[in-house]
């Protein structure tokens, strides 16, 4: 394994502050980064209805390879919510229903370890917080049952 030193960091640019700031600015907006996994997660529910669908002007990907990445794209957000401790039962509420949406997603459970993440940042949220999970829960929404 290697370390990094100072001498690595000799060629920072403005692009790489630039992103650092964007990144540290981000790092606190779930309900942005909800948004944003809903969308994409309805996305991957419509490309993949057509699963043979050749997207010719998409490097003539099927439907279901733009769905994997539209859901690809929705699991990183899901882990931007995740990985950061919430300070409120209105995040914790977002981390439930995006959890609760996957537990239903077997093929989503399948392709990641998001949900197992997701339910150990809702869990020791709600014990930080005093929450009880059960009381934040909501339904998942249509658009993203199959």
């Amino acid at each position: 394994m290697t370390e990094a030193t100072t001498e690595d960091a000799d060629d920072i640019g403005d692009r790489e502050l630039t992103s650092y700031r964007a990144l540290y600015r981000a790092q606190t907006d779930s309900a942005d980064h909800f948004l944003r996994w809903k969308t994409h997660m309805a996305h991957a529910v419509r490309l993949e209805a057509e699963p043979g669908r050749i997207f010719d002007d998409y490097g003539g990907l099927t439907g279901r390879q733009l769905g994997e990445g539209a859901r690809i794209a929705a699991r990183r957000y899901a882990l931007l919510i995740a990985e950061v401790p919430a300070h409120d039962a209105t995040i914790v509420a977002l981390k439930a229903e995006i959890a609760e949406a996957i537990e239903r997603d077997e093929d989503e459970i399948r392709r990641s370890y998001g949900l197992r993440l997701l339910q150990a940042s809702l869990i020791r949220d709600a014990e930080r917080l005093d929450i009880d999970i059960a009381m934040v829960a909501r339904p998942v929404p249509s658009a993203l049952k199959h």
